[in-house]
């Protein structure tokens, strides 16, 4: 009698630890996509514009676990006029084979990822964007805003392709919604993008204006190996077309990391960057 209690003993605690172990398997781990930057610790935590910048977006980045966790921006327009302010902040969350973001400001807001863990597809309140990929690199986007008044449904197209040489952003082509036709060519510097950080003056034409944080979060493909040394940019509108150039000169610090990026716009505006780790 003795044997068999035993016995059974020893057949319960066998099938608790194969269930047990069944549970770990599975348990899977929460996404973890890949940050742009070469490693965790180039990370940028960082970015604030100074002068006659275009407009564009300050950020502050919280990562845990290797992840982008809160994004806090703030609109820049390069001006000191307090009341044109516009902030927010993000939080994301990870989970097995997907995340979900949620904004300070209420946005209604869902998003889709495809295969390669990038956004696929995402609304937020009436913009509707679909973003597409090859080799892990952004290649194109398309953004419908609708608008809806007394009855009518405005909608409004915008979109851009974007090329790569040698894994080097080189062009891209937008296509406003105002009907402008935006071309703007990129000459890679010498400079490694060690911390995977967005060419400035762009997030427009890269349809990131504002969301620059689901890029730096590793949820909009790989960064361009290299940063511009300069870019030619040229709208044509209506039957004209005007044309600038603008070049960027960087500063390191001891790892090889961009620190400060300074250019001077067409209009003769001294603008700067600074990043922070």
């Amino acid at each position: 009698m003795k044997l068999k209690v035993h016995t059974l003993y020893a057949l319960a605690a066998a099938l608790l630890m194969t269930l047990s172990a069944c549970g770990d398997d599975d348990k899977a781990p929460a996404l973890k996509p890949q940050l742009p930057a070469q490693t965790p610790a180039d990370a940028v935590k960082q970015i604030q514009h100074f002068g006659n910048v275009r407009t564009s977006y300050d950020w502050t980045f919280t990562y845990a676990e290797d992840r982008l966790t809160v994004a806090s921006g703030k609109l820049n327009d390069g001006t000191s006029n307090s009341g044109a302010e516009y902030a927010y902040t993000a939080w994301l969350n990870y989970w097995p084979g997907g995340m979900g973001m949620t904004h300070s400001n209420g946005d209604k807001l869902s998003l889709s990822l495809g295969s390669d863990a990038h956004i696929a597809q995402m609304n937020v309140n009436n913009s509707a964007y679909r973003f597409n990929y090859i080799d892990g690199r952004l290649t194109a986007w398309e953004k419908t805003v609708t608008e809806n008044s007394f009855g009518q449904a405005q909608t409004y197209h915008s979109q851009a392709s974007i090329t790569y040489s040698g894994g080097d952003l080189t062009e891209i082509v937008y296509r406003a919604a105002n009907g402008a036709v935006t071309t703007v060519s990129l000459t890679p510097s010498l400079v490694i993008n060690r911390s995977g950080l967005l060419p400035e003056t762009i997030a427009e034409e890269l349809g990131l204006l504002g969301l620059e944080h689901l890029y730096y979060a590793g949820l909009m493909g790989k960064a361009s190996l290299h940063l511009p040394a300069s870019l030619s940019r040229t709208i044509t509108q209506g039957g004209t077309t005007t044309s600038e150039t603008i070049s960027f000169d960087y500063g390191t610090d001891n790892e090889g990391r961009v620190v400060v990026c300074n250019y001077t716009t067409p209009e003769g505006g001294v603008a700067s960057v600074s990043y922070k780790y």
